[in-house]
């Protein structure tokens, strides 16, 4: 698939450790869309990154990837609270 102009740009920002960008690209690779192809390991590497800099949405969506074993080993015990 071909990246645009613009996908190229925030890759940019994401490796130089631009959270919202890092998430972005966590987006795009889950969804298959901007020129990538779908990928939830990729996807969940970059909400990874997002995540351990605060960004809630990639921490929520991290939470997910374990809860449904998207891109990362499913966890299959529940939490403690929150059931």
């Amino acid at each position: 698939m071909q990246q645009s102009a613009e996908f190229k740009a925030i890759l940019e920002k994401a490796q130089n450790g631009d959270s919202y960008s890092q998430w972005w690209l966590g987006e795009a690779y889950a969804n298959g869309e901007e020129g990538v192809d779908k990928d939830e390991k990729e996807a969940h590497e970059w909400y990874l990154k997002a995540a351990n800099q605060g960004d809630a949405d990639a921490q929520e969506r991290i939470g997910r990837d374990y809860l449904f074993g998207l891109g990362a080993k499913k966890i299959s015990k529940r939490p403690l609270c929150g059931t």
